[in-house]
């Protein structure tokens, strides 16, 4: 009896899809990568403590600037292929290579 009935329902649909899809809408779990380097701090800090940290100054009188991180710490310099581990090995020529007592056994 449900087979028919599906049967039947199925005969008289007339769109593509009988699925109904809702879609447009924003769902962010957890925050933007690119807001990582921006500050906590949006307005001006208005604790003591936070404000002498903001305006430290060095024992020379020079204020200490507050540098935002960098976005990723591959785009501060030049990329460095590394050398290929197996060529920072000793080179081993075979028995021969081995220590030797006094008696120039091995």
């Amino acid at each position: 009896r449900k087979d028919k009935l599906h049967e039947e329902w199925a005969s008289r649909v007339i769109v593509d899809d009988p699925v109904f899809k809702v879609g447009g809408f924003l769902q962010k779990d957890r925050p933007d990568a690119c807001d990582r380097t921006s500050d906590i701090l949006k307005d001006p800090p208005k604790k003591y403590a936070l404000k002498l940290v903001r305006n430290a100054k060095l024992p020379s009188g020079r204020r200490v600037k507050m540098t935002p991180a960098p976005f990723s710490i591959f785009a501060t310099g030049e990329f460095k292929e590394e050398e290929r581990f197996d060529r920072t090995l000793r080179n081993y020529g075979g028995p021969e290579d081995f220590p030797k007592d006094a008696q120039g056994e091995p």
